[in-house]
């Protein structure tokens, strides 16, 4: 795998540029860098799906871009970037991050800016974005995808919940959970009362109508490799429908 870089123009656009991890700016806003994961043999003709990735508390961009290839090596290109509160210090002397007091509005313009930046340099089909959160990120990508609506394909919360106020009511109007389609992923790692509010956050998109799916696995690794492959398969089984249904038209 290549070392991590700053890609011009032209080596984006070349047909097939490498796998691996690279490094771009927000035009509308220089303070903030997107990482992006580029598949094995990218296709420049071929609209990819897009993951948006959101790391958990006290993550980053760059450790949780590390999971696009255990998602899949070929399937996507994937992004990401850092919540806003810097809360420490991880062990490899890289900033921990957080969602802390997440303006929803912001987060959203956030989203479409880097989504945009993206399509500026990779072929993605711009109806099958997926926003995928672990823990408190999984919070922060139902708070994006409410507020972006039919601009999101689909939401992973992976061991995260919905947002919640002090009361721990959760927080959303029933038109933003009926139009989501939803998988919620939870590992044996989850603490119990984190495993519950899971849950009832899939019975509350059940009830709404919604398109969800819930999963837990037994092993006690916090991400292990059977749940990254859910994910991929859960994307690329809508993706695959999607494509069916305009054959069929």
């Amino acid at each position: 795998m290549p070392n991590a870089h700053t890609p011009t123009q032209s080596q984006w656009r070349t047909d097939r540029p490498a796998e691996g991890f690279y490094t771009s700016a927000v035009p509308a806003d220089p303070t903030r860098t997107v990482r992006t994961f580029l598949p094995e043999q990218y296709q420049a003709r071929y609209p990819y799906p897009l993951l948006v990735l959101f790391h958990g508390r006290g993550g980053n961009e760059e450790q949780v871009l590390r999971l696009a290839p255990r998602v899949s090596r070929r399937n996507f290109v994937a992004i990401s970037f850092r919540g806003p509160t810097v809360i420490g210090r991880r062990a490899d002397g890289q900033p921990a991050c957080a969602w802390d007091a997440t303006d929803p509005t912001r987060l959203a313009d956030a989203v479409v800016q880097a989504v945009t930046q993206t399509r500026r340099t990779c072929h993605i089909h711009s109806e099958r974005v997926y926003l995928v959160g672990l823990g408190e990120g999984a919070t922060a990508a139902y708070q994006a995808a409410f507020a972006l609506g039919d601009k999101v394909a689909g939401v992973v919360a992976v061991n995260g919940s919905l947002p919640r106020s002090q009361n721990k009511v959760p927080l959303f109007r029933l038109d933003q959970v009926r139009r989501q389609r939803v998988l919620i992923a939870q590992s044996a790692a989850t603490p119990a009362a984190g495993l519950l509010e899971a849950m009832r956050d899939h019975k509350l998109f059940y009830a709404a109508g919604a398109d969800v799916q819930f999963a837990r696995f037994k092993s006690p690794s916090s991400l292990p490799a059977e749940l990254l492959t859910a994910v991929n398969k859960w994307v690329i089984d809508r993706v695959n429908a999607e494509t069916e249904a305009l054959v069929a038209r």
